[in-house]
């Protein structure tokens, strides 16, 4: 179960990041606003489906995602905290109070400073545009490796943020994660970028 949930969060927090123009004032940031919180509705093999909201604040530097899992007549309630820069991130059981860190799969971190050798390594290129969640999004298609497997995966990247994420193998779509509503600039709580005091933390 564990290691269920540690793989799904993986592909739902893919691909954050957006490419921008030399000139943008705010290069260096991961995202192009200061807050937001975003929620999400992800479809998976089978026609399973979960709802999830993603919160960041100062231009991304602080980030975390909550999602409900579904386990027949039970619920899983987990918040997943990123670090240093998206690299690291802490999987939080809410319900058991219990959370385990683990480094993300190896990504851009930030697309609007992406360099070539990024774009090279991860196989970056646009491939449009598109409307999600009534903001218009550029699309892009990369490849990332995750736990040996190799997935391709597709972006619609608005602002620096990716408002939908479509994650394939072998020409199947495995996972489709998108936003539903955005609300931009708002006050997130602080305590969901926190662990509870007593949380008991793996991989420290």
């Amino acid at each position: 179960m564990k290691t269920t949930l540690l793989i799904l969060a993986s592909l739902l927090l893919l691909g954050t990041g957006t490419l921008s123009a030399q000139l943008d004032p705010l290069a260096g940031k991961r995202y192009g606003i200061k807050s937001a919180i975003i929620k999400k509705e992800a479809r998976g093999m089978g026609n399973s489906s979960m709802a999830n909201t993603l919160y960041f604040d100062d231009y991304g530097e602080r980030e975390a995602t909550e999602m409900t899992l579904k386990m027949g007549e039970a619920e899983k309630h987990i918040r997943v905290i990123a670090e240093d820069g998206g690299r690291t991130n802490v999987t939080l059981d809410l319900d058991e109070k219990k959370a385990a860190r683990t480094p993300t799969p190896d990504q851009p971190r930030n697309f609007r400073n992406l360099s070539q050798a990024d774009i090279d390594r991860f196989k970056i290129r646009e491939t449009g545009e598109e409307t999600i969640a009534g903001r218009p999004c550029k699309k892009y298609d990369m490849e990332l490796t995750i736990t040996g497997v190799t997935v391709q995966i597709r972006l619609w990247i608005w602002e620096g943020i990716a408002l939908k994420t479509e994650t394939s193998h072998n020409g199947r779509v495995m996972l489709t994660d998108e936003a539903v509503e955005v609300e931009e600039n708002v006050l997130v709580p602080d305590d969901k970028f926190d662990l509870p005091a007593d949380t008991e933390v793996a991989g420290n």
